[in-house]
Order: C-alpha cells, then sequence, then structure tokens
C-alpha cells in the first residue's frame, strides 16, 4: 500500500526542516543576481566619485628641498602608534610656486621628484580612486550583500530548527510516556 504523502515514517516537522533547507538553498542561489546588481551600482557610484575627483585633481611632479623626516603618531584609544615620514618640498602650479611638507618614502633625499596631486588652487591634495580601488569597492560590496543576506537566513533557520527539535522532543516524550503505559497515570 503506498502512501501518498512518501514516507509514512516521516514526521511533519522533518518535512518542514526539509522545506526550510531547500528554500535556503534556493533563496541563496537567487541573491547571486541580487548581489552582482549591488556591486554594479557602489562601481558605478565609485567611477562618478573617482571621475568627480579626477576633475577637481591633478597630478603634478614636486621636488623635495630637504631628507624625510620620521615623525610618530601617539596611540590613543582606538589608534595604534605609527610612524610616517615627511619632507620639504616646492612645486609650481599656474605660474605659482607652492611649499608644503608632503607625505613621502622614509629616507627620501632632498631632490627627489614625488608625483603629487593638487587642487584647482595649487595645494596639495589626496589622489582620486584608482580604478582598483573601484573594483574592490565594488566586489566587497557584492559579496558582502550576499554574505550578509545569507548569514540572516541561516541564522533564521537555526532559529526554526531550534524550535522544530524542542516539538520533536516533547513528541517523543509525549509517545514514550503512551508507549510505556505512562499517560494514564499523570
Amino acid at each position: 500500500m503506498s502512501s501518498r504523502r512518501g514516507n509514512t515514517l516521516k514526521r511533519g516537522s522533518d518535512r518542514l526542516e526539509s522545506a526550510l533547507k531547500a528554500t535556503l538553498a534556493l533563496v541563496s542561489v537567487a541573491l547571486i543576481p541580487l548581489s552582482i546588481w549591488v556591486g554594479f551600482a557602489v562601481g558605478a557610484a565609485q567611477s562618478a566619485l573617482a571621475d568627480e575627483q579626477a576633475e577637481r585633481s591633478t597630478a603634478v611632479t614636486a621636488t623635495t628641498t630637504g631628507a624625510s623626516e620620521r615623525h610618530s603618531t601617539t596611540p590613543a584609544e582606538y589608534v595604534t602608534a605609527g610612524s610616517f615620514d615627511t619632507a620639504p618640498a616646492t612645486w609650481t602650479w599656474n605660474g605659482t610656486v607652492h611649499r608644503d611638507d608632503l607625505a613621502v618614502a622614509p629616507d627620501t633625499a632632498a631632490g627627489t621628484s614625488v608625483e603629487i596631486w593638487v587642487d584647482r588652487d595649487g595645494a596639495a591634495t589626496a589622489p582620486p580612486l584608482s580604478s582598483g580601488a573601484v573594483t574592490t569597492a565594488a566586489v566587497v560590496s557584492g559579496m558582502f550583500t550576499w554574505f550578509a543576506a545569507t548569514s540572516l537566513m541561516v541564522c533564521a533557520f537555526l532559529v526554526a530548527r531550534a524550535s522544530i527539535d524542542r516539538h520533536r522532543d516533547r513528541q517523543w516524550e509525549r509517545e514514550l510516556r503512551l508507549f510505556l503505559g505512562e499517560a494514564s497515570r499523570s
């Protein structure tokens, strides 16, 4: 005699757990296109930011006018101690000579050419985002989106499974009491 519901020894809680596992797997795979879309969206936004930064700044060559000096940072509550080197340098922008201390590699000698980025006024500024940084942001964002959503679903599955396991334990205890005849004594 065949059963319409499959294996007769398989409980409803077993079927529910199997359905939850299958749903978790399917949704996890279905999240891949969403994660790719998030990665592309972040990449486009970061690329636009890099283009905007590139329009507002220009690369120029500065020349150090003195040897580099090492500076130490003092540790703070969330910052570790470190060190960095700076050297006085000059560069020309739109016919005007500019002077400032620039971050340089350790042991940089006077007269060394250093490529820097300057803003529209000729002041030293941070370089625009590189294409590598844009790509990294896009990939990490996409991967994090998938990982975070999948992790939340796994946590929800584990909570549901714990509830299912408690239900199974109670059911086993009832059935064992009935089997042993303890139900009439209670």
